[in-house]
């Protein structure tokens, strides 16, 4: 009922519990239940506990428990809701990238999307920057136009985005980029 199945469960293993029960997408009976992927990476990163969990197929376990349930998860769910590891802001996405390039990565062991089989995304809105740009178009397979066409993009973008108060689908952008890129 207040959300701290997770919470129960790391506790009772604090406190010595040995075995503790969760369900996949916190789905059972009432509210409040345990969800399996926050309490299985909880005790790995937090307490240390091989729980036997292979985390790098929790994501997969969580949209496929999603499908045979017919029950949708969250855009925010944690861990493994469609929008968690999705970053807008163009700081962000621009530090990110600079310490990608100088050969600085996040270790693994701390890359939360990594261990549990999934990636980070780049969402184009009203925060976006050039670098937010440049990384969309090579995530969606374009090729970088030049400097005044990325400024366009952007500019068209940031409007857009206010004018319908969220980011951008990728097909929306794909729509912004063939108009400038044409232009």
């Amino acid at each position: 009922m207040y959300s701290l199945g997770a919470a129960d469960a790391l506790a009772g293993v604090m406190a010595g519990a040995e075995v503790v029960h969760v369900c996949v997408n916190g789905l059972g009976e009432g509210a409040g239940n345990a969800p399996l992927e926050a309490v299985a990476l909880d005790l790995s990163l937090m307490l240390g506990i091989d729980t036997g969990v292979r985390l790098d197929k929790v994501y997969g376990l969580c949209r496929l428990i999603e499908e045979l349930s017919r029950v949708p998860l969250q855009a925010n769910w944690p861990l493994v809701g469609e929008k968690v590891f999705t970053t807008e802001s163009g700081i962000s996405v621009d530090f990110f990238t600079k310490m990608a390039r100088a050969g600085v990565h996040v270790p693994r062991a701390q890359d939360i999307p990594t261990i549990i089989g999934r990636g980070r995304q780049v969402a184009v809105g009203k925060m976006s920057g050039r670098t937010s740009i440049e990384v969309k178009l090579g995530q969606l397979g374009f090729p970088t136009p030049g400097e005044e066409q990325v400024k366009e993009i952007l500019e068209r973008v940031k409007n857009r985005s206010i004018e319908i108060h969220d980011a951008l689908s990728d097909e929306e952008f794909r729509r912004i980029v063939s108009q400038v890129v044409r232009s």
